[in-house]
């Protein structure tokens, strides 16, 4: 009876002790990590066109739009010590565009009433990637349309896509706009993370939530290290060293830049953030 009694204290204890270690690791991060801890990844970013296909046809975001949002985008990571190297952004015609025109076309004859409401299913949307984007690059793929029926989808193989015209529920201490969360998000999935219900984290569904929590940092890194074209920090200096392109130098330097100055900042709130790391970004810039 004695012995029975002092297993079920130890089974209980033993049961505490678990709990109390994964609450531990799964700590909600809010500060980023020291640069030398940084991984790089390259990120091209496209915009769709397709004129006569309005759901297609990304025509609102700008190339500034695009720059302050994966300024966002950086500084949700930089918890994680992952910066997405954005090597491009440009237009690009969509492929196959004709397709979800005629799916339109079938849908107001099968049901006239919801044509003027009804947004079509993201699950279409994957023809319209052209197949050129997709050559030849070991690195991540953002395209931007403008409306379907989700906020953003990761397709796999490095690629997802977001709506220029995302709408999201806030919540306590969330970004302040939708479109850098809805990527950053995205880019969650591309790098092995599944849904996690939580308001204010990153990978809940439709919330203005940044977090990550350690357990998806620890994932996120391993996943980021199996890419061909990661780079660490130290790589990515000496990287930016010895190139010969103009146009690329000045894009790594810059990024060693930033990354230096995000590192170990403030993460969350992302609007205080972002105030302070234009303030440390100010301070690092030469004396005229």
């Amino acid at each position: 009876m004695k012995k029975a009694f002092l297993l079920g204290l130890a089974m209980l204890f033993s049961l505490a002790s678990s709990a109390s270690f994964a609450d531990a690791k799964a700590e909600e991060v809010k500060k980023a990590r020291p640069a030398d801890d940084f991984l790089i990844l390259p990120l091209r970013i496209y915009r769709l066109k397709a004129e006569d296909v309005p759901e297609v046809h990304c025509h609102q975001l700008t190339d500034a739009d695009l720059q302050r949002i994966i300024e966002k985008v950086n500084l949700v990571w930089s918890a994680a010590g992952i910066f997405w190297d954005v090597e491009f952004i440009r237009d690009i015609p969509a492929q196959n565009a004709a397709r979800i025109k005629l799916v339109g076309i079938a849908d107001e004859k099968d049901a006239p009433a919801k044509k003027k409401t009804a947004r079509k299913s993201h699950l279409i949307f994957r023809d319209v990637i052209p197949d050129e984007t997709r050559k030849d690059f070991d690195g991540f793929r953002l395209y931007y349309i403008h409306d379907f029926d989700v906020n953003g989808v990761y397709f796999g193989r490095r690629e997802a896509m977001v709506k220029e015209t995302a709408a999201l529920r806030p919540v306590p201490d969330g970004i302040d706009e939708p479109i850098p969360r809805v990527s950053s998000h995205e880019l969650g999935h591309a790098l092995g993370l599944p849904h996690r219900q939580d308001t204010i984290n990153l990978l809940a569904s439709g919330t203005t939530g940044t977090l990550f929590n350690t357990e998806e940092i620890a994932k996120t890194r391993e996943n980021a290290e199996k890419n061909k074209a990661c780079l660490k920090f130290a790589e990515l200096v000496k990287k930016a060293e010895t190139e010969t392109d103009n146009a690329s130098k000045n894009r790594l330097t810059e990024a060693a830049a930033r990354i230096r100055a995000m590192a170990g900042g403030l993460v969350h709130p992302l609007p205080e953030a972002v105030k302070e790391l234009k303030k440390r970004m100010e301070s690092a810039q030469p004396a005229k």
